[in-house]
């Protein structure tokens, strides 16, 4: 394998650790932010690592109910809130995956 070959296969390694790093911050933090009654929807967070992002998802078909609100509920912004702290989860994954 040339050097520069090992170069790229070192960076790629970081880089899918700062994603899974960055992911599993985020998700930390919105289920922090999360109300809870039963569970459910805090449970419901996960997030997937794609090609070049991230998805952050909740399985529970309320969720967005949640989040924004309805003419019922005032919203609870989980997602927004969280979403505003992106900078410093960033730093948090760059730490923990080593590129810091």
């Amino acid at each position: 394998m040339a050097a520069i070959d090992k170069v790229f296969l070192n960076l790629n390694t970081k880089l899918r650790k700062f994603k899974s790093e960055f992911g599993m911050e985020f998700r930390e933090r919105v289920e922090a932010r999360t109300p809870v009654i039963t569970g459910k929807l805090q449970g419901g967070w996960g997030f997937e690592m794609k090609a070049t992002d991230i998805e952050v998802y909740n399985v529970e078909p309320y969720a967005s109910f949640v989040e924004f609100g309805t003419e019922h509920m005032a919203p609870r912004g989980m997602l927004r809130a969280t979403l505003l702290e992106a900078e410093q989860i960033a730093e948090v994954a760059a730490q923990k995956a080593g590129l810091k």
